[in-house]
C-alpha cells in the first residue's frame, strides 16, 4: 500500500504482453525482459538517454524523421549522423546510404 510500482510496468500486464508476442511471433517471450513505458516516444528518449553519454556519441537518424529524436540528441549534446530514407522504395533503407552516412 502505498508503494510504486515495479518501473519495468505491474507484472500482470507484462505478462499478457508476453503472451501476445509469444501467440503472434511463435517464440517464447519472457515478462522480464518486457519494459512497458506510456508510449513510443519515451521508450525512444529513454533509450537514448542510456546510449549517449556526451558529444563523443552519435546515433543514426534517419531522414525523415520524428523530431524527438534529432531534439533529444541536441539535449544530450550527442552527434545526429543522418541518412536519407528512399521515398521510391516505400521509404526503405538503402545500404549504401547507410555506410556513406558511417
Amino acid at each position: 500500500v502505498g508503494a510504486y510500482s515495479h518501473s519495468k510496468g505491474h507484472k500482470v500486464f507484462r505478462d499478457e504482453v508476453a503472451a501476445w508476442l509469444t501467440e503472434r511471433d511463435g517464440f517464447e517471450a519472457d515478462p522480464d525482459d518486457i519494459f512497458l513505458t506510456d508510449g513510443a516516444s519515451a521508450a525512444v528518449k529513454m533509450v537514448m538517454q542510456l546510449a549517449v553519454r556526451g558529444p563523443e556519441d552519435g546515433v543514426l537518424l534517419p531522414i525523415p524523421q520524428y523530431p524527438l529524436y534529432s531534439a533529444t540528441m541536441t539535449l544530450l549534446g550527442g552527434q545526429s549522423v543522418g541518412y536519407y530514407l528512399d521515398e521510391e522504395a516505400g521509404w526503405g533503407i538503402d545500404i549504401k546510404e547507410l555506410e556513406r552516412a558511417v
